[in-house]
């Protein structure tokens, strides 16, 4: 099966494709109608009777078609499905920060975040965890160090000196992730999941910009929260 377009959606209507011209061809092997073939556990058996060919057999009878309905279907065991959504799938987040700040130099550290992350439908929460953590500590990496520089010709942010990102030293002491398995997406019906991830992307930058003001009354409302740009916001707000 080939699936185009929201991958997991699409893919399950190209098998449902295959598996219905499966049951075409077991129809036509057995001398039955193919509503009378069912599909379980890989497995095409008639419901009146005890006979049945397993998905492999199928495939070889489409590929080699020796008792094959050529009048009605082309040999093979290949389809090909196409799924658009009829509206965009916004996955639901929220982040609380805990951070302490070298009033000397400016330098926000995150000491401490808390993620509770609603994506639908978990289909694999292992995953889904370490999805979110990954996206949680990019969206630090973003927050207080990465930006793309420019000069007017030329980017000049072209390496990690000129490009710093987190690094082990500097990723938060303690991470918790508190995943929702909440209501199904009803823009997805057959697998019911949002989005992983991508609200630490929005959302973190915010909550370390909003424990800054919490903490020091300042409003930082340009990215990287670099260390000289909280020095001169706290020096302007004589603090």
């Amino acid at each position: 099966s080939r699936s185009i377009a929201v991958g997991g959606s699409a893919l399950i209507r190209a098998t449902e494709k295959i598996v219905a011209k499966g049951k075409k061809i077991v129809a036509h092997n057995f001398e039955t109608t193919d509503d009378n073939i069912d599909f379980t556990d890989g497995v095409f058996s008639e419901q009146e009777s005890n006979r049945s060919m397993t998905f492999a057999e199928v495939a070889f009878a489409s590929y080699v078609p020796a008792n094959f309905p050529l009048d009605e279907l082309e040999p093979g065991l290949s389809e090909e499905a196409f799924f658009e959504p009829e509206n965009n799938t916004y996955p639901f987040g929220c982040h609380i920060s805990m951070i302490e700040i070298d009033r000397e130099t400016g330098r926000v550290w995150v000491r401490r975040m808390v993620c509770g992350h609603d994506c639908g439908l978990v289909i694999n929460p292992d995953g889904l965890e370490s999805t979110v953590q990954g996206n949680l500590l990019h969206g630090i990496s973003r927050t207080l160090y990465e930006e793309v520089r420019f000069d007017g010709e030329r980017v000049t942010s072209v390496d990690w000196r000129t490009h710093p990102t987190l690094t082990h030293m500097d990723t938060p002491e303690r991470i918790d992730v508190v995943i929702v398995n909440g209501d199904p997406n009803p823009d997805r019906p057959d697998l019911l999941p949002y989005g992983a991830g991508e609200p630490s992307h929005r959302t973190v930058p915010a909550a370390i910009a909003n424990a800054i003001h919490d903490a020091t009354g300042v409003r930082m409302r340009r990215l990287p929260l670099r260390p000289e740009r909280v020095l001169a916001e706290l020096e302007r707000m004589n603090l």
